[in-house]
Parts: structure tokens; sequence; C-alpha cells
């Protein structure tokens, strides 16, 4: 039988081998950490951070001045076109309509009364202008036809007589 100490040569020499390769290994990687760190370091100067932070602040205030001036644009563009509206609104309004002139009738509910025949079989109503309203009744219940219309007569193209 072979001895304990021959079994145990070959891996023994395996973990001797290694044991050097990480003891290798390892002072390298430390060494590179090192590097790596003094290189951070160096960029770590009080000098280098107030210039980064500099920097950084004049571009902050660079967007702020931007965003500020976008967004008064924006607000001036929305005022406008809030006043564009409501100067459409007060053009459109009926109220703006019975300034002009017209009226609207209410029947007895308040609601209004949209055709003359209604306005006829209403016996009571109301008359809305632009300066207030007035108690009305219609006169008669009979149809009333609008008048007619004058049939315009066309001008008779000049004569030309002949040509030849």
């Amino acid at each position: 039988m072979p001895r304990r100490e021959a079994l145990m040569a070959t891996p023994t020499q395996q973990l001797d081998r290694a044991s050097d390769r990480f003891a290798g290994s390892l002072r390298a990687l430390a060494s590179r950490k090192t590097l790596d760190l003094n290189r951070a370091a160096a960029g770590l100067r009080p000098g280098t951070l107030r210039s980064a932070i500099n920097a950084r602040h004049d571009r902050l205030t660079n967007t702020s001045a931007r965003a500020t001036t976008a967004m008064r644009s924006q607000m001036q563009r929305r005022k406008d076109a809030l006043n564009t509206y409501t100067r459409l609104h007060a053009t459109l309004s009926w109220r703006e309509t019975l300034k002009r002139g017209y009226a609207v009738l209410r029947d007895a509910d308040n609601a209004p009364i949209t055709s003359a025949e209604a306005a006829r079989k209403a016996p009571q109503f109301t008359v809305e202008l632009h300066d207030g309203t007035l108690p009305a009744a219609p006169l008669t219940t009979a149809k009333t036809t609008p008048p007619k219309k004058r049939a315009r007569s066309t001008p008779k193209a000049p004569d030309q007589g002949s040509l030849f």
C-alpha cells in the first residue's frame, strides 16, 4: 500500500501552486484598485469640485431662464386665446342678438316660443328685449300669411342689331 505522504503529494502541490497564484493576483488586484482610487481622488480636489459645481449652476440658471421665458410665452398665448374666445362668445351670444333688435318670446313656463303657431296658441307670453321683458298676448288667433314678395323684373338685354 502506498504511503500517506505519496497519496497527498499531488494535491498538496496543486494547492501550493494555486495559493501562490492567488497571492499574486490578490496583490495585482489591490494595486489596480489603489490606482483607480488615486485617479478618483485626483478629481476630488476643491478647485475641480468648485468648477464642476459652477458649471452645473450655470446650466441650471440657463435652463431656468429658458423655462421661465417659455412659460410666460405660453401663458400669453393662452391669455390671447381666452380673450379671443371671450369676444367670440360675446358676439355669438343670444343676448347680443337682442341688442341688434331681435326679441325672444317665452310662454308661461318661461320656455322659448319658436313658431308663430305656438305664439297664436299661447294665451299670454312675454317678449324679452335687450333692455327688459314685456307681457304680451296674440291679437288674433287667425292664421296670417306673410306678404307676397314681388317678382323681380329682369332687365331686357339691349338689342345689338344685325352684324351683317
